[in-house]
């Protein structure tokens, strides 16, 4: 009598352990998913967005900080609110527009990105003159930094044209990261989603495999002690 009941104990134990796994893969795909879920609600993709009046003078930007070391365009962005060609001359974003340029850029500056004092990067339109375009706006890239998590930047910024030709456009200075950046983070999405279904099914299925050897060992048992009663 003994020896049976040391070895349905046996049994138990063994169904716990397939239970277990199946909860612990349930949760460790909840976990990540619900981490990356987080992490992408949090993640700092635009620390600077400040409306500017493209006035020749001095911009400083407020301290910022990023969450992970990553690349980081500068722009100055201006929405659609001009002509479409015109507002590809105006920034100097010309080479897509479609009929010659009427009007000379004015998107003409110099800037340093600076952290704790000392200088970590500098740069200048004319070395960078990349375009962005959205549905409602058109980003003329002024330079590129790579940023460290855990430093407070600052940016200055000196305009050496007059742009208020651009002043109906609500310019803004931002500091974002390529949209190529959201193209990847979203195949990333899609991958880990998967990932965390198959393990989350996983999971399910080990569940439901030890209920049902909980439920078939517990319908032999009775069986046998209906065998041996009737004996």
């Amino acid at each position: 009598m003994f020896f049976r009941s040391s070895s349905y104990y046996s049994r138990q134990v063994r169904l716990s352990k397939l239970a277990w796994s199946g909860i612990t893969l349930i949760a460790i795909s909840a976990s990540v998913f619900g981490g990356w879920a987080l992490w992408s609600r949090t993640a700092i993709n635009e620390p600077i967005n400040l409306p500017i009046s493209m006035t020749v003078g001095h911009i400083l930007t407020p301290a910022f900080r990023v969450d992970s070391n990553r690349f980081y365009w500068i722009e100055i962005v201006a929405k659609k609110t001009i002509p479409f060609d015109t507002l590809n001359c105006l920034l100097g974003t010309s080479s897509f527009a479609e009929k010659p340029c009427g009007q000379s850029q004015v998107i003409k500056a110099n800037w340093t990105l600076s952290s704790n004092g000392a200088i970590a990067a500098h740069g200048t339109s004319e070395a960078d003159s990349g375009g962005i375009w959205s549905n409602d706006d058109i980003a003329r890239v002024i330079g590129g930094i790579q940023a460290q998590s855990g430093r407070d930047y600052v940016l200055n910024v000196d305009l050496l044209e007059d742009g208020t030709a651009l002043s109906s456009a609500d310019p803004h200075l931002k500091i974002e990261v390529p949209s190529s950046y959201y193209e990847d983070h979203a195949f990333a999405s899609v991958f880990l989603i998967l990932i965390c279904t198959a393990l989350a099914l996983l999971g399910g299925i080990l569940i439901g495999a030890s209920a049902i050897r909980s439920r078939l060992n517990s319908k032999c048992i009775n069986s046998h002690r209906q065998g041996s009663s009737t004996t």
